[in-house]
């Protein structure tokens, strides 16, 4: 998984809220809130990055107290994601 990349659904509306982000489907039946550091991962699954990149986007930006958890808490995350049907 760790060079996998994964596509954004193109028919979802995002619209960025302080540190949070809602997103819905064109169609308004569907919403979600993505807490900050969901979105940020989000952002970089929408730029077509990989979990590896992800992961030092993630270093670089915020502070991480066990990186050997980090590849777990993204996976978990694209997991869920994919889970609501945001990702294809």
């Amino acid at each position: 998984m760790n060079d996998q990349t994964f596509k954004v659904r193109d028919n979802l509306k995002i619209i960025k809220t302080g540190n949070e982000a809602v997103i819905y489907s064109q169609d308004g039946e569907k919403i979600h809130v993505l807490n900050r550091t969901a979105y940020f991962i989000w952002e970089r699954l929408s730029q077509n990055k990989s979990l590896t990149e992800i992961e030092r986007d993630m270093i670089e930006t915020f502070m991480v107290d066990d990186p050997s958890r980090l590849t777990l808490d993204i996976q978990n995350t694209i997991s869920k994601l994919r889970s609501l049907d945001l990702l294809l």
